[in-house]
Formats: C-alpha cells, structure tokens, sequence
C-alpha cells in the first residue's frame, strides 16, 4: 500500500505542476507528465494478480500507457490487458513447485501462450531471478505450452 501510495501521490504532485507552470523546471516531475500525456509508457513490476489490478487501476486514475513487468498471474487480466493494449515482459515459471503459490495465487505454463494469442505484446524474460534458465529454454517451453515457435522467437529477439 505505500508504494501505490507514493505512486499516486507522485503523479498528483506532477499534476499540480503541470497546471502551475512554473518558472523553473522540475525534471522529475516533467518526466511524469510526459507519461500523463501519455508521451511515454509507464513501466511498472507487478508479479500477482492483486499488483496487476493494481497497475491497471493505476493506469486508468492517471491516463497512462502501461507496460507490465513480471505479469507471472497476467493470465488472470488476459482481455483486460488486451483491450487496455497493456505490453507485458513476462517472468514465467516452468518449474512445478512454483504452481501453487503460498498466498493463494496460481502460475500458469500457458500464460505465454494466451497473452499472444490475444494480441498481447509479449517479451519473455529470464524465467529465474538469478538466470539459470537461458532465453532460449524461456522460448522453448513457451512453444511446449502452446505458443507458436514464431511468437516464442519475436518475444526474446
């Protein structure tokens, strides 16, 4: 809650800006008004279904373009982020003990698959934090799991 809270709050200071025009330039602040205008995509880190909603509640407050990073529950936004036409790097996991997460959510091996076959643009990152699974396994199993070998090539080139 305090990171959404300080999100807003950065964005509603840049708002005020934005309406003061002031005499000297605040770079912070223009860069975040740049991305209100819409000028610029917003990059943000949401792994969980309950940070995706988040990031898209987020985006719809402030009028952003969103690119989600991570997105390993994106399979649970997917019309949403296709109709927002939300980019998303996706962190996937392909391992079994990560299906069933503690807090409750779920991870899905298809979740490549669906985003791209609803238009999703997709990039597939490292599917580990410390990059022991290499681009090309990332790819591969995205074809395992129903991806074309096409959209699996163009998300990790």
């Amino acid at each position: 809650m305090g990171v959404v809270w300080e999100f807003r709050k950065a964005f509603l200071d840049a708002a005020k800006y934005r309406e003061s025009k002031p005499a000297t330039a605040d770079e912070g602040k223009e860069i975040l008004v740049k991305a209100m205008d819409r000028k610029i995509p917003v990059r943000i880190s949401a792994s969980r279904s309950f940070d995706i909603e988040t990031a898209l509640q987020l985006a719809d407050e402030f009028g952003l373009v969103l690119q989600i990073e991570e997105a390993e529950e994106s399979h649970r936004y997917v019309k949403e982020l296709a109709e927002r036409k939300v980019t998303v790097a996706l962190r996937p996991s392909f391992r079994t003990a990560d299906l069933y997460l503690p807090e409750g959510g779920e991870l899905r091996f298809d979740t490549f698959a669906r985003l791209t076959r609803a238009g999703v643009p997709v990039a597939l990152l490292h599917g580990d934090l410390d990059a022991r699974e290499s681009m090309l396994a990332m790819a591969s199993f995205a074809v395992k799991y129903g991806a074309s070998r096409e959209d699996a090539l163009r998300s990790v080139t």
